[in-house]
């Protein structure tokens, strides 16, 4: 079987895969991307895409798509808690979330379909992406210089084999890619599986009419788009989760003014808290929630797409040799630490979850468990909006930040195009970032975080380019 060619193999269309696909291109990559399902998944679930995310697709040119089909994000990071569905509400608070965006933060809110379909739009009309849905990748092995993957064309029966230089698995919580690399999942010490159940109950949609995550009775229950639509999560004890009935049991926690009319979709989340061992093998990456099975899914949306920008780049960089194997190396050195947070937020949110439970159950005074709610969400309040980069002005590639005088950044960026590096230079006068960084250079990655920044004389230019691409010259 002849062997076809691609810089990037990339597994999985969802949104990770997409916007990877995506950054490939923007710096000139093309990628071949194989997606299982012929058509978008169903996604109730509502996604919070904050400010950070939407500058990083804004540069993809499909931002406008995304705000497009968002809702009001408005009250749906509301969570109201009660001792059981429709009683009194204990306590009404924002919801956890990793990458709660700020308060003066743009964000946008859609469903998990929308996302996916408005990325996956994007990319298939891309010149440089070939998509390819009903495609089943199988197999993958280790070749000089990449890896060979063993692929299934869904639609004809046939059988394709595809070497690539690097492979990105983006093909989500059940992973094929992580399955034929063998790497294990570093699990939190969870008790619990969790069953999702996407349902309509207009009664409780009426009962409630405002958005919200509602919690109470050991379950959480949170609005879809659409009418009367929600979506249940519920724990099961791990050693019942293989015999337990969920819908029976959403059915027991719902009064029967407020049941649900229509149950649209069972899922279940076996390993709502894991995080890979690692995120590369060789030249096999992977990404999004291949990497970490952090459930809720949406609340992890802003993760998994950085994940996808981040490992896009540096592949591109790689592709294009001016970047060494340091800088492929740090992919899992800046994303791994993140979804560890993640998933330290999230057991936090599901422990305060059990325990508000088990004292709702025991009697416990509504002073005592809103002591517990208020221990979960005390955080610090920032002193005031920090100075933003210019986000719109940054270049594709890295950009220098010249905030000094005397224009010092000439020579970096002179000696930058020296080696092949990509780099453009951005003089900013805007007092406002000026007073926050003066006097100062500073080097912006083409994910828009700050790599290196200086506030006095540079002499070794070369040693800022050799830390920031990984490689101490060219790689010809």
């Amino acid at each position: 079987m002849p062997a076809s060619r691609t810089p990037v193999l990339v597994v999985g269309a969802g949104p990770t895969g997409a916007v990877l696909a995506l950054e490939l291109a923007r710096h000139g990559v093309p990628s071949l991307v194989v997606e299982r399902a012929s058509r978008p998944p169903r996604h109730p679930e509502l996604n919070v895409v904050g400010g950070h995310t939407l500058d990083l697709l804004r540069r993809l040119g499909v931002a406008e798509r995304i705000t497009a089909a968002g809702l009001d994000p408005d009250g749906h990071d509301t969570t109201v808690w009660s001792r059981s569905i429709g009683r009194r509400p204990v306590a009404t608070a924002p919801l956890p979330a990793p990458d709660r965006p700020r308060p003066d933060e743009s964000r946008v809110l859609l469903t998990g379909t929308d996302l996916v379909v408005r990325l996956r739009d994007a990319a298939r009309a891309h010149p440089l992406v070939d998509l390819r849905e009903g495609w089943i990748f199988t197999d993958l092995w280790p070749v000089a210089g990449g890896a060979m993957a063993t692929l299934l064309d869904g639609h004809t029966g046939t059988r394709h084999r595809v070497r690539a230089e690097h492979l990105a698995g983006c093909d989500g919580a059940q992973s094929t890619v992580r399955r034929c690399l063998g790497v294990p999942m570093d699990e939190a010490l969870t008790t619990a599986s969790y069953y999702t159940i996407h349902f309509r109950s207009d009664h409780l949609a009426r009962r409630f009419p405002e958005p919200a995550t509602l919690i109470a009775d050991g379950i959480a229950l949170t609005r879809c788009s659409g009418p009367g639509m929600w979506l249940g999560h519920l724990p099961l004890d791990r050693p019942d989760a293989e015999s337990a009935d969920p819908i029976a049991l959403l059915h027991s926690k719902l009064p029967a003014a407020l049941a649900a009319s229509q149950i649209l979709e069972v899922s279940q989340w076996p390993d709502p808290l894991g995080v890979a061992h690692t995120y590369r093998r060789g030249a096999v990456y992977l990404a999004g929630q291949a990497a970490h099975t952090l459930h809720p899914p949406s609340t992890t949306v802003d993760t998994c797409l950085g994940d996808a920008v981040d490992l896009g780049w540096k592949l591109a960089a790689a592709v294009h040799r001016w970047a060494g194997p340091a800088l492929l190396d740090s992919y899992e050195q800046d994303r791994r630490p993140l979804a560890v947070r993640d998933r330290r937020l999230l057991s936090r949110e599901l422990a305060t979850r059990r325990r508000f439970g088990r004292l709702a159950a025991a009697g416990a005074s509504r002073e005592r468990l809103a002591g517990v709610l208020l221990r979960d969400q005390l955080r610090h309040a920032g002193s005031g909006t920090p100075p933003r980069l210019p986000t719109d002005r940054l270049g594709p590639q890295f950009t220098l930040v010249d905030l000094t005088d005397a224009g010092s950044g000439r020579s970096l960026v002179d000696r930058a195009r020296d080696r092949g590096i990509p780099m453009t230079r951005l003089v900013v006068a805007d007092p406002a970032v000026r007073d926050r960084w003066p006097g100062r250079l500073l080097l912006v990655r083409p994910d828009q975080l700050v790599a290196w920044q200086s506030a006095g004389e540079v002499s070794d230019w070369d040693g800022v380019l050799d830390r920031v691409t990984g490689c101490p010259s060219r790689i010809t």
